[in-house]
């Protein structure tokens, strides 16, 4: 390439989902071991709002309710004079914690029962509504021994009379059913999956599509998307990221999830409407801090905990709307937690909201918060940098000219390889480059977040992000 060439320039036109009035604001909410039933929030909201968290996952009572459960459930036990009550302060992001089985199966033939089924749901609507919930968490992890009652596992042991396909559409047929019941009393809800397709491709590498343990899980979330109305959101709650050591696998996540799942989908109308899911990122405090042994990878305790802090950092900045902190030895609402994680918590989160205020102040140029250092593999068994003192050469430098939209990255010491631009969590470019510095015409984007990850050459990556 001749020497004249010093730029590239590359107008981009960013295809924004949603372009924001403000910086993006991190929505974080509590799940764990330790999630409150009605009666603990009569008593503890009032003593529960140091938290660095926008929102609980609570249960209506402690056994949590099970969706496909034919048990009729008086509405006695929903605790709706209760849930009117509540005075929940800084809590503006609650959801009704709920397991996707039962224990005595699915029943997607049994009309009977699913007359209590929904008659249970509808309650469960009307809990929504009272509580000023802003929708349910959907765990679909089966947990009882008798693997014959998982609904979400094919087999002719269980259906020996029916094929997949015939199984798929009586499952698909509920979920319209289900979740029309539970937008009975509330017509703005979200619908949180702690998962969708990710379980079923990871098994697919193994094992055939029909032997997954989560095949019939995908047929009942393509029923809860033609089934819903359109204030009904989904999201997806990946928790697959539990385990994430990189930036590019939370800030790719959005767009290959979206494509497995709408992959393996039968319905079009489905397949349609999961390109508008959201996504919502997890992180795991337990697995990450090797608490148990069988999470423990060997890592220093440095390591650990500046694995943690990375990951919250991307789940933050690839999600939707939230992130879904999830913990199993910590109490948070009887103060068994620690100091370290609620520092971090509180300033990753407030370093990435809010950028208006800093412009307010006269610093109307780069915001730049966090940036991943040049060597990113340095002794920690994964890919994020050690590095916690900010000295180091970054692998790249960049700014952002907002008077004509130009987005300019320089590299120190590598050369790039493949880049990838995110704003507002949609991936607006990914191309090679092969010439530093780079210039980058940025057309409709106004305010939020920019986040660039380079993948070089010998698969190390960069990775930086910008608040405007």
């Amino acid at each position: 390439m001749r020497n004249y060439f010093k730029y590239f320039i590359i107008s981009v036109t960013l295809l924004l989902t949603n372009e924001l009035t403000n910086a993006q604001k991190p929505i974080l909410v509590e799940f764990g071991w330790d999630y409150p039933n009605v009666n603990t929030l009569k008593t503890q909201l009032s003593k529960m709002q140091s938290t660095p968290f926008d929102g609980i996952c609570f249960s209506i009572k402690q056994q949590i309710i099970e969706c496909f459960d034919t048990t009729t459930l008086s509405e006695s036990e929903f605790q709706y004079e209760d849930l009117k009550k509540l005075a929940w302060g800084k809590y503006t992001n609650n959801y009704i914690y709920t397991r996707g089985y039962s224990q005595t199966g699915g029943h997607w033939f049994d009309d009977k029962a699913w007359g209590k089924i929904i008659l249970n749901t509808y309650k469960l609507s009307k809990a929504l509504l009272y509580s000023k919930a802003k929708g349910i968490l959907f765990d679909p992890e089966y947990y009882p021994e008798n693997q014959n009652f998982n609904p979400w596992t094919y087999s002719k042991k269980q259906y020996p009379d029916k094929t997949l396909k015939q199984v798929q559409d009586q499952v698909r047929k509920r979920g319209i059913q289900y979740i029309k019941a539970l937008q009975k009393h509330t017509l703005n809800l979200k619908f949180l999956s702690l998962w969708v397709a990710e379980l079923i491709v990871e098994e697919m590498k193994t094992m055939p599509f029909q032997n997954t343990r989560q095949v019939l899980l995908l047929s009942f979330i393509e029923g809860v998307l033609e089934g819903k109305n359109k204030g009904v959101t989904i999201a997806d709650g990946n928790e697959l990221a539990y385990w994430y050591n990189k930036p590019s696998q939370f800030l790719n996540s959005k767009e290959v999830n979206k494509k497995d799942a709408i992959t393996l989908m039968q319905s079009s109308k489905a397949k349609a409407l999961f390109e508008k899911i959201e996504i919502s990122q997890p992180v795991f405090y337990d697995g990450l801090l090797g608490l148990a042994p069988q999470f423990d990878k060997g890592l220093n305790q440095e390591s650990k905990w500046k694995w943690l802090e990375e990951n919250i950092k991307y789940a933050i900045t690839s999600s939707d709307k939230m992130v879904w902190f999830y913990s199993e030895r910590i109490n948070w609402w009887q103060n068994n937690s620690n100091d370290t994680l609620v520092n971090i918590l509180k300033n990753i989160k407030s370093a990435l909201s809010d950028t208006s205020k800093k412009e307010k102040k006269g610093k109307n140029k780069d915001n730049i918060y966090f940036q991943t250092g040049n060597n990113i593999n340095s002794g920690l068994g994964h890919n994020y940098s050690l590095d916690r003192t900010f000295t180091y050469t970054p692998a790249f430098e960049y700014s952002l000219d907002r008077s004509n939209q130009i987005l300019k990255i320089n590299f120190k010491n590598k050369k790039p390889g493949t880049i990838s631009i995110f704003t507002n969590n949609s991936l607006t470019l990914r191309t090679a480059f092969y010439t530093s510095p780079i210039k980058l015409k940025l057309k409709s984007f106004k305010k939020g977040t920019i986040v660039m990850n380079v993948t070089f050459n010998d698969n190390t990556e960069a990775t930086a992000i910008g608040l405007y």
